[in-house]
């Protein structure tokens, strides 16, 4: 199993959609800003790296604006493989991810600070890229998926197996359009 850390957001605290209520979720924390929003001007500090994450919790920690008892600072690790129509291949972490904004300044290299002791895994989740420049969807939260496949409280998965399956599954049934990957969700313990 390889896992990259891919780096740090700070993403709000979010409450469970009324329709995931009977699913056991007591918390979003997935991968996507869909749900559990990541500060709404993020991308226009040009702080975060090519794969739309910052390379250090300093970094992260910048984009906040507004109360940081709203916001958790995360951390994500990609698996090595993703999944384009139930086939695996390989993920080139070296490589830039998605199509690249055209404003400048560029985003930073893929060079996150290792991940320290205050962070905790919280699961895995399966996260879809059709077209934008980072990654899009969580269809465990975006697409109230969770109802119908077993998540553990933070509306992740809990083994790796269970997020290849899933990311394997997700672009033949189509939640959401695209390729999926499977991240690791970390999180840094609440003060």
């Amino acid at each position: 199993m390889t896992l990259t850390l891919l780096g740090y957001l700070p993403k709000k605290r979010t409450t469970v959609p009324s329709s995931l209520i009977d699913s056991g979720v007591q918390e979003i924390c997935s991968v996507s800003t869909c749900i559990a929003e990541a500060q709404p001007d993020w991308i226009d500090h040009w702080v975060h790296n090519d794969w739309g994450f910052c390379n250090s919790r300093q970094a992260a920690l910048s984009l906040q604006t507004t109360p940081h008892a709203d916001y958790d600072l995360y951390a994500f690790a990609i698996y090595s493989t993703r999944f384009r129509s139930g086939r695996a291949e390989p993920v080139k972490i070296d490589m830039p991810f998605g199509k690249r904004a055209t404003e400048p300044p560029p985003p930073e290299r893929l060079s996150p600070e290792p991940l320290s002791a205050e962070f905790t895994h919280l699961g895995f989740d399966a996260v879809s890229h059709s077209d934008s420049s980072y990654f899009e969807c969580s269809p465990l939260s975006c697409n109230y998926m969770a109802k119908s496949i077993p998540v553990n409280r933070y509306c992740l998965v809990d083994s790796l197996s269970e997020a290849q399956q899933i990311a394997c599954r997700f672009p033949i049934d189509q939640p959401e359009p695209g390729v999926y990957y499977v991240l690791q969700v970390f999180r840094a313990q609440r003060r």
